[in-house]
């Protein structure tokens, strides 16, 4: 499917998408999401906890980074195992993720008068819509922030963007809630960090080229957090609750980085 979506004409990318989803996304309909409430082991991230302890050591508390394959489908991972308790969903993922941007062009991309405001902002660089469909159509390729828009769109949910502040007073415009197309104001929501797949250095820069869920501890966790620094097997949320956010997000990311659709 995801070949047979990038081989379509860019020009004229909607109709055409149109006809090629229709049938496969009603065969295909994903299946129902975890429990927000919902318990287990979570292996984390380590690269993930390390970069935390380096520079927001306070989120350890009450959120643990998990692990995702670094295969670049490592976005669709975090979203499907955020959701579902599973990393196995990314490939439908990545599909409904193009079916969403190729239905709804205007809104992704960025030399559209309706694209979304996310596009137009200064302090990022979108791609072009022909790069970011391709992006999206190739299995194990990466994909930039504005697959976040279509996932939270697909997923009826509010995606908590969290970028480690590197630098203590600079907060990054990828620490950002972003809401996509159509998800309510009362839509459950789930939270994902941008990381490393290199070694995090004590000091200096991180190339950060990753990205994993954020999974809120349990009560039970977070007490033995209390008495203990590992992290290792922490239990962990399946997603987060409505309307929360990590707590160690600066307030002004939290009141001014809204990004909605």
């Amino acid at each position: 499917m995801l070949a047979k979506l990038r081989s379509l004409s860019i020009n004229n990318v909607e109709d055409q998408c149109r006809l090629v989803g229709r049938a496969w996304s009603t065969a295909c309909a994903l299946p129902p999401p975890s429990d927000s409430n919902f318990t287990g082991k979570c292996n984390p991230c380590g690269k993930a906890v390390a970069l935390l302890k380096r520079c927001q050591p306070s989120m350890l508390e009450r959120w643990t980074p998990g692990y995702t394959e670094g295969d670049g489908n490592c976005m669709f991972r975090a979203l499907s195992q955020a959701v579902f308790g599973t990393q196995s969903l990314h490939v439908h993922l990545r599909v409904l993720a193009c079916l969403e941007v190729g239905n709804h062009r205007s809104a992704y991309d960025k030399d559209s008068p309706l694209c979304h405001e996310l596009l137009l902002r200064t302090t990022l660089l979108p791609p072009t819509f022909c790069d970011l469909w391709n992006e999206l159509c190739s299995l194990g390729t990466s994909c930039c922030y504005v697959a976040l828009l279509a996932l939270s769109a697909v997923l009826q949910l509010r995606v908590y963007s969290f970028f480690p502040p590197l630098q203590s007073t600079f907060v990054s415009p990828l620490t950002v809630e972003i809401v996509g197309r159509g998800v309510p104001e009362d839509a459950r929501s789930v939270a994902v960090m941008w990381s490393t797949m290199s070694d995090v250095p004590a000091s200096g820069p991180v190339s950060i080229n990753h990205i994993v869920p954020l999974l809120r501890r349990d009560n039970t966790a977070v007490e033995n957090s209390e008495r203990s620094a590992d992290v290792s097997g922490v239990a962990v949320s399946s997603g987060t609750s409505s309307g929360m956010y990590p707590e160690a997000c600066c307030t002004r990311a939290k009141q001014h980085n809204i990004i909605r659709m």
